[in-house]
């Protein structure tokens, strides 16, 4: 058994190696030597996984072109191989791997838009769960609201960033790309939701994600609007809640005669 697992890690480790030797211990009774049906497996193997990372970055692949985005995918799988057989998982740090990919050092924002296409393809892929609406606030008695508790959809997800990626996603959704796109550096943060069956992706204001985060960790909404505002003097409370109620960002709202 341990020599079979030996065998199948050469085998694994090899097809990451384009150019790399045939591991030792694969052989073929017939057909193209062994060399030439390697060869074409690995191909297809890289294939499989750049087209996987395309399919979870389309406006990355937009952004840079589809030459250089395959040839940036390969460097990707090369540094990243596969850990999980489900294919639809592959990709997860191609985020901070554009981060330290000098060739895209012009494009800063690159980065954050994966994180927002990667936010987007775990919201579609998480648990299913009831979100809290408004109707579940009209009989909170306004004097108990700051300590309201939260918790927050499975499927929330909410990403702060220094450029506009909600206007850069956004303006890929069509059938054609804009001409030109404002990147000047401005409020980023976007809250990313699935309530039902459609992910939902809107532009949020400055602090949402502290906030979300600070509810995320138990804090009332008194002492996470605190937060927010501190490090937000631009922060507004009520725009913000009312963002993330209407997205289906919380499952369930705890008062304290309701817990």
């Amino acid at each position: 058994m341990n020599g079979g697992s030996t065998v199948l890690n050469r085998f694994a480790d090899a097809l990451m190696q384009p150019g790399g030797p045939i591991p030792d211990g694969i052989t073929a009774k017939s057909g193209p030597d062994i060399g030439t049906r390697f060869g074409v497996y690995r191909n297809n193997v890289f294939s499989s996984l750049i087209e996987a990372l395309k399919d979870s970055y389309p406006v990355i692949a937009q952004l840079v072109g589809e030459t250089f985005f395959t040839a940036m995918a390969r460097e990707y799988v090369m540094a990243h191989p596969p850990t999980s057989p489900v294919l639809q998982e592959y990709g997860k740090e191609f985020p901070d791997f554009l981060d330290n990919f000098p060739p895209v050092a012009g494009l800063p924002y690159l980065s954050d838009v994966a994180r927002l296409e990667a936010a987007w393809l775990s919201a579609y892929h998480s648990a299913d769960a009831a979100y809290a609406t408004a109707d579940d606030f009209s009989n909170i008695p306004p004097d108990t609201m700051a300590d309201l508790r939260f918790e927050i959809h499975p499927a929330c997800r909410v990403l702060s960033s220094s450029w506009p990626i909600h206007a850069i996603w956004d303006a890929h959704q069509a059938d054609e790309a804009p001409d030109t796109i404002d990147i000047s550096p401005s409020n980023g943060e976007v809250c990313i939701t699935r309530p039902v069956y459609e992910v939902l992706v809107a532009q949020a204001g400055a602090g949402t994600s502290r906030f979300a985060n600070a509810l995320a960790e138990g804090l009332t909404l008194g002492h996470a609007a605190e937060q927010a505002t501190t490090e937000y003097p631009e922060f507004q409370l009520s725009a913000t809640l009312a963002c993330l109620i209407d997205q289906g960002a919380f499952c369930r709202v705890h008062s304290p005669t309701n817990p």
